[in-house]
């Protein structure tokens, strides 16, 4: 597990090994909640690239319209419709609006894949239940007296969720 903050706010990152995310965790005597970190992506007013903000803008000379993404050619400037650099929908680029201005992070998009799929699976087979897979029975393998055995078993060591919960 890795602690890591978001520049100068309160809020901080929590990097959690492997794929299981508690939704508390203990602090001292405290216990705060946690929730996934969507990652935003970064627009610029400045030249409607994407990438960085309008503070660090590479080009700050290269002005453009941050409602349609033109060059201005004068103040008779009129905006048609917005287009957006990172969906291509009506709306301004950056917008809270904007499907893909935040990343989902890879855990949620499993999921949601996962139940996607259970679900086109339940709806393909209709009201019988879901036959449930068969253990694989281990192939029988050479003995390997020469190759050196690997002790350590990486399920055997508890996640640090499970510690936290009791189950480890």
């Amino acid at each position: 597990m890795g602690v890591r903050r978001i520049k100068d706010m309160t809020t901080i990152n929590l990097l959690f090994d492997g794929l299981k995310v508690s939704n508390y965790v203990r602090c001292g005597m405290l216990l705060l909640r946690c929730t996934l970190y969507k990652r935003q992506i970064d627009t610029c007013r400045n030249c409607s690239r994407v990438g960085h903000r309008q503070d660090v803008c590479p080009t700050p000379s290269e002005k453009v319209c941050e409602h349609c993404g033109i060059k201005p050619t004068g103040p008779d400037h009129e905006c048609i419709t917005p287009e957006c650099a990172l969906c291509g929908q009506a709306h301004n680029t950056g917008d809270r609006t904007c499907p893909n201005r935040y990343q989902v992070p890879y855990v949620v998009r499993r999921r949601r894949r996962r139940r996607r799929w259970r679900k086109h699976n339940q709806q393909t087979q209709g009201d019988s239940p879901t036959p449930q897979p068969t253990p694989k029975q281990p192939s029988p393998s050479p003995p390997t007296k020469d190759l050196p055995t690997n002790t350590k078993n990486p399920t055997a060591t508890p996640t640090w969720a499970d510690r936290v919960t009791g189950k480890g």
